[in-house]
């Protein structure tokens, strides 16, 4: 059986939205919708968004993680993005994002 692109684990009031595969226009919008739903099951107070198994993003994606940050800032929702693969830290680093967003 297929890996779904996304999965949604809370803990707490912590979340966390693991992304599978390339986070590019296909799944941009997916993405969006995982974190609403996360937002709307809990008051959360962390939401870290794992990019262990994405090797490449899209503007489509950054402009999703960038409206995920927004959202949680909005909320006063603690945001990060965790094991970022060097090839999307250099999208970050080409675009200047680095210095938007919390990358472990």
């Amino acid at each position: 059986m297929p890996i779904s692109p996304l999965e949604l684990a809370t803990h707490g009031t912590e979340a966390v939205v693991t992304v599978h595969g390339d986070l590019d226009i296909a799944y941009s919008v997916d993405v969006l919708a995982v974190v609403s739903a996360a937002f709307s099951q809990r008051s959360l107070t962390a939401l870290t968004i794992d990019l262990a198994d994405v090797e490449f993003c899209d503007s489509c994606g950054l402009g999703a993680l960038i409206r995920v940050r927004n959202l949680c800032r909005d909320h006063a929702v603690d945001f990060r993005l965790a094991n970022v693969q060097p090839r999307v830290v250099k999208v970050f680093t080409l675009t200047g994002l680095t210095d938007v967003f919390t990358l472990t």
